[in-house]
């Protein structure tokens, strides 16, 4: 049965399903096993509870009546909630898409998911936690700035209850991704552009050699001829590649410039 200050409260907090409080008592109990009280007041302690069974319910508890009834501050209350969630193991999971529907940002989405793969695959710390939510946030914050789409960085710190130094010091991080795909995409299609050409510069002499070579009774003259056209064709081809190197390096030093 739930305790007489969790009926209390739920009661202020217009929470009177029985699951719910079930829940919030159960909640109470593991809190006091695995000691993450946090020198909480009982009634505080009772309100977190609640709201975190009512979100597991999809029971919604109003954010600011359940700060007014815990009597801490807002940031003190969101701190005290998010930890204990995650004590807990119940803080809620959101993907990169669910962050950019609820901010607006849907046209950020798919850049922000390479980042954060590209992050996973190349700066991963062995004592990261690449689940948290940071990760997948902060993600989205960099793909918006890259974009210059506007998002709401104090509602997403308040979202995490992370410091903002922390969120900072991840995107440093995170904002060199974004230069460094678009690096690799030019010198993919820069590589692929280039094959191209050559072998359309190939298949044209190719082209050319088969339409002019005339059959030839004198072997010897035969072979001579066939030299002299694989040295030719091997000029023509190397004059071809210098110049692609020569245009790429070109278009690079005019993009840093």
């Amino acid at each position: 049965m739930a305790n007489e200050t969790l009926r209390s409260v739920s009661k202020r907090l217009g929470i009177t399903t029985v699951d719910v409080l079930r829940k919030a008592a159960e909640l109470e109990r593991l809190m006091d096993v695995r000691d993450c009280s946090m020198t909480l007041t009982s009634m505080a302690k009772s309100v977190i509870c609640l709201e975190i069974a009512g979100n597991s319910s999809q029971v919604p508890v109003d954010k600011n009546v359940a700060i007014r009834h815990s009597g801490m501050t807002k940031k003190a209350y969101i701190h005290a909630f998010k930890t204990i969630e995650c004590l807990l193991g119940k803080q809620k999971e959101f993907t990169i898409k669910d962050l950019a529907v609820q901010f607006g940002c849907m046209e950020a989405s798919n850049l922000a998911q390479r980042i954060h793969q590209r992050y996973k695959q190349d700066f991963v710390q062995e004592v990261e936690d690449i689940s948290h939510p940071i990760f997948v946030a902060t993600a989205l914050y960099t793909a918006c700035r890259y974009q210059k789409i506007k998002m709401d960085k104090t509602k997403l710190l308040n979202m995490l209850a992370t410091k903002r130094s922390t969120f900072d010091s991840l995107h440093k991080k995170m904002e060199k991704i974004p230069g460094i795909l678009e690096s690799a995409e030019g010198n993919k299609r820069s590589t692929k552009r280039g094959y191209g050409l050559l072998e359309k510069v190939n298949e044209i002499i190719e082209g050319q050699s088969h339409s002019t070579k005339q059959p030839k009774n004198d072997e010897e003259e035969t072979n001579a001829e066939d030299r002299e056209y694989e040295e030719w064709k091997k000029r023509i081809l190397e004059s071809a590649a210098k110049a692609m190197q020569s245009a790429g390096k070109t278009n690079k030093e005019t993009s840093n410039s």
